[in-house]
């Protein structure tokens, strides 16, 4: 999907903000994108970040109504 030659996904502006070498990584879906590391590390802390607030779990957080919208917690 990027390309180097495109820089820093999360660049702004000049680039200015970039900070270490521009690296191909992937998203946890699979898509290819290119990062500084500076932002890499940031994308990774806001993840965790997300992670740690919304845990991968098969019991639903009691907040879950499935009747709501019809939809189930966990589908697997």
């Amino acid at each position: 999907m990027g390309k180097k030659e495109d820089g820093c996904l999360r660049a702004t502006g000049d680039s200015e903000n970039c900070k270490g070498e521009l690296k191909q990584r992937f998203t946890d879906l699979g898509t290819e994108i290119w990062e500084c590391n500076f932002h890499y590390n940031e994308s990774m802390d806001h993840r965790d970040s997300l992670r740690r607030r919304y845990p991968d779990s098969s019991t639903a957080p009691e907040w879950f109504d499935e009747l709501y919208a019809g939809e189930t917690w966990d589908e697997d």
